[in-house]
């Protein structure tokens, strides 16, 4: 398993676990994070850096109560790791489990990732991969 690879199963895991320093240890302190519009109940909106993940998650957490991320697939793609998710949670006002499955594009540099990005469908995300395209999901 690649060092990227490694890197990103670990953050997932520390989400899950509620780990916030391990979430943020391999996130580079400058990160762009765009999550998809509108959802969970998020602002529709490009969080930057360690405070805009820490803002995201608190959002999340806010609409959904604590998430839980199950990776369903992992690929390398050299300075991209790309992978499948499902999410599931509970709406906080309703009570509603709400569940989807999207697919998560990092951009990676010395291990650090730079930029996720969130997409609908495999094909989308590769080929944002393919032509550099990575952290645009409009």
């Amino acid at each position: 398993m690649s060092e990227n690879v490694e890197n990103i199963r670990r953050g997932y895991e520390a989400w899950n676990g509620n780990d916030t320093d391990g979430v943020l240890r391999d996130l580079d302190p400058e990160i762009e994070w765009r999550p998809r519009l509108g959802a969970a109940g998020v602002r529709a909106t490009l969080y930057r850096g360690h405070e805009g993940v820490l803002a995201y998650k608190r959002e999340v957490e806010e609409a959904l109560g604590v998430i839980e991320v199950d990776v369903l697939s992992i690929e390398d793609l050299g300075d991209h790791v790309l992978v499948h998710v499902c999410a599931r949670g509970q709406g906080s006002a309703s009570g509603v489990q709400v569940e989807a499955e999207a697919f998560h594009l990092w951009t990676m540099n010395a291990g650090k990732a730079m930029r996720f990005t969130t997409y609908d469908r495999r094909d989308e995300a590769l080929e944002a991969a393919r032509t550099g395209l990575a952290g645009s999901n409009r």
